[in-house]
Parts: structure tokens; sequence; C-alpha cells
């Protein structure tokens, strides 16, 4: 799959995160902004490279502004709403 325009999904809102997805420049670039960076940051941006593995993107930019969501929550936004709107 390949990403055609950019999209996002989320709020900045307690317990949520805002993401955004748009073509990369040859690559997957994650840049994430979150209170707990220092303590979860490498499990979020491994978290957003599985899911996109799982849907086949090589090539993306992905920004992710993080307010204290769960796992499941940040892959729902990847995967159920930035997704089918960028392509």
């Amino acid at each position: 799959m390949e990403i055609q325009k950019t999209a996002s999904a989320g709020t900045t809102e307690k317990c949520d995160c805002l993401v955004t997805i748009s073509k990369g420049s040859g690559g997957r670039t994650v840049q994430l902004k979150s209170k707990v960076l220092y303590e979860y940051g490498d499990r979020m941006v491994a978290l957003v490279h599985q899911c996109l593995t799982k849907m086949g993107i090589q090539d993306a930019l992905v920004e992710v502004e993080d307010m204290g969501a769960f796992d499941h929550i940040l892959c729902g936004k990847i995967t159920g709403r930035c997704l089918p709107q960028s392509g």
C-alpha cells in the first residue's frame, strides 16, 4: 500500500493520541511526542512500525502526539482511521 495523501486521526485529549500519516521520503520515519517518551517511547515506535508492516506500508512519515493512549488506541488510529483516509 502506498500513502497518497496526508490523513489524521485522534485528539490531544487525555488518554488519546493524535496520529498523522503522510507520504515518506524513502522509508519509514516515526516522530513521537509524549510525556512518557523516556519510559515507553521505544515500545510505541516499535508498535507503529509493526502496524505499518501489517498494512504493507514501506514509505511513510508518521507523527504521533501521545497523551497517554494505550497500545490498542494507537494501533486503531493507524489501521482503522488514518490509512483508509490516506489511500
